[in-house]
C-alpha cells in the first residue's frame, strides 16, 4: 500500500507508549521522482480526515473513539520541502480536534537484513535430517533397481 492508493486506509493501529490511535499511510517512492506524489498525498490526507470526521473510524474501531488520533506518514526517502509544507498545512486544518499529523522516516538496516536471513535459515530443517532424507531417497532408488533386476531374473530371458 502507498500514498498512490488514495482510496485506501493503509493501517489502523494503537501506539502503546502514547495510547494514540494511529492511522498510518506508507510511501516507498522517492518524492523527487514522482511529480504527482504531492497531489496523491493531499488526496490521501483528505480521505483520512473524512474517515475520522465522518465517524467511520469510531464505528469500525470503537476502542479508538476516546483516544487521541495520529495520522502518520511512514516513508523511506527524505521528504521534500513541499511534502513538509503539506503535512504542516493538514496539521493546522485538523488542530481543532485531537488529531496530529506526523512524518516518520523508516530506515532499512543492512544488519537487520542479515539477522533476518539467519533467522530464515534457522527455521529450515537441520542439516542432519536433510542428509537422512537424502540417504532414504538413495535407498529407495537402489531398492527400485534391485527390485527390477529381481523381477527380470524371475521372468527369465
Amino acid at each position: 500500500m502507498s500514498v498512490e492508493q488514495s482510496d485506501v486506509i493503509d493501517f489502523v493501529a494503537r501506539d502503546p507508549k502514547t495510547d494514540e490511535t494511529l492511522l498510518v499511510m506508507v510511501e516507498v517512492r522517492d518524492w523527487d521522482l514522482t511529480a504527482i506524489a504531492i497531489q496523491q498525498l493531499e488526496t490521501k490526507l483528505a480521505l483520512y480526515s473524512e474517515f475520522i470526521l465522518s465517524g467511520v473510524l469510531a464505528s469500525q474501531f470503537p476502542e479508538a473513539a476516546n483516544r487521541p488520533i495520529r495520522i502518520q506518514l511512514d516513508h523511506f526517502r527524505p521528504i521534500t520541502k513541499s511534502v513538509g509544507t503539506k503535512l504542516r498545512e493538514w496539521s493546522g486544518k485538523l488542530s481543532g480536534i485531537p488529531v496530529s499529523v506526523w512524518s516518520h522516516r523508516m530506515y532499512w538496516n543492512p544488519l537487520l537484513n542479515f539477522f533476518f536471513r539467519i533467522a530464515t535459515r534457522l527455521r529450515q530443517p537441520p542439516l542432519g535430517s536433510v542428509r537422512r532424507r537424502a540417504a532414504l531417497l538413495c535407498d529407495h532408488v537402489q531398492e527400485g533397481r534391485v527390485g527390477r533386476a529381481r523381477r527380470a531374473a524371475a521372468l527369465g530371458p
